[in-house]
């Protein structure tokens, strides 16, 4: 903190009048402070509700010093007090909750050194969605004569995005994809897409690789009713014909709950020629079975040419 002192002087006595000289009064008295630091905090305003916290933003001149802003957030005023402050900066996304719905912001202002210029704050602003998430979003590219679709289903940190690719002929269907991405564009000769998990840019369908990393091939059938909806059936057998290549680390295999948990057998296709494996299994019985095979090591390529299943029908006893 710094001051200065102005006055203003009334005389007393005069010249030739025989009395003395000087100043009997001082009067109008200025002292000005000069702060070096002040801190202003908002009222604690109420959303509601809240979708998604976005931006913070703020109207400032600095003029020569500088200002720091914090926010901190609850799901009441009690809450939000007993909070520890965030700091931010004007452009970014408030990391916070959607279940706090309330906030509160604070701006802490510092002078240059000199005290001759202080910094001014005009308004702070903060950015939020009610309603549906902006999260929620449907990405779709076209690439070597194939539709890549990705749909949001949930954030980076739960499920994220369902990733679905359409086949080429003759199979000509959605196929489910592993990498997580998001945004897609075909640039050139190059297909590219945006990781919805973190900072990342990859390339896509290059070689036999997406930027480095393995492309997890696998196709996957329908559910199998085996013409008998209302049945029971167990599982005993699945055969898989191939032209051999490089899949040394293939797999295929069931699943009775819809595709929600497989269980794989392990198959080699590597060599030259054409090769088949047969795995007999004990299923256990379901209403439906689906079936995939695939592999995820990179490099690993291989050409199926027939996949066929056998069950054994369970009547029940009526």
């Amino acid at each position: 903190m710094g001051s200065s002192l102005t006055f203003g002087a009334i005389p007393v006595g005069g010249a030739g009048s025989g009395g003395t000289h000087g100043w009997g009064a001082l009067d109008d008295f200025t002292n000005a402070v000069y702060y070096t630091s002040a801190t202003w905090t908002s009222d604690i305003f109420d959303a509601v509700t809240v979708s998604s916290w976005t931006t913070f933003d703020a109207s400032a001149s600095e003029n020569g010093g500088s200002i720091s802003y914090a926010f901190r957030t609850g799901t009441s005023n009690g809450a939000v007090q007993a909070a520890a402050w965030t700091t931010i900066t004007p452009g970014a996304i408030i990391n916070s909750s959607v279940d706090s719905a309330k906030i509160q912001v604070q701006a802490s202002l510092y002078s240059d050194t000199g005290l001759t210029v202080t910094p001014r704050l005009d308004d702070v602003s903060v950015s939020y969605t009610q309603g549906g998430t902006a999260a929620n979003k449907l990405w779709l590219g076209s690439w070597k004569n194939r539709l890549w679709v990705a749909a949001s289903s949930g954030t980076a940190t739960t499920t994220n995005n369902i990733v679905l690719v359409k086949s080429r002929l003759p199979l000509n269907s959605f196929m489910p994809y592993g990498l997580q991405i998001g945004a897609m564009v075909r640039y050139g000769d190059a297909f590219y897409a945006a990781a919805s998990t973190h900072s990342a840019i990859y390339r896509m369908d290059y070689g036999t690789n997406d930027n480095g990393a393995a492309i997890p091939w696998f196709w996957e059938s329908r559910d199998e009713l085996w013409g008998a909806p209302n049945n029971q059936k167990q599982l005993r057998e699945m055969n898989i014909d191939f032209k051999k290549g490089t899949a040394a680390n293939a797999y295929f295999g069931y699943s009775r709950d819809y595709g929600t948990t497989y269980y794989d057998k392990a198959v080699s296709m590597s060599g030259s020629g054409r090769g088949s494996s047969t795995k007999y299994v004990n299923g256990g019985q379901g209403f439906s079975y689906r079936f995939r095979f695939g592999s995820s090591t990179l490099d690993e390529t291989a050409t199926v040419t027939g996949f066929s299943a056998w069950a054994h029908h369970i009547k029940k006893r009526e």
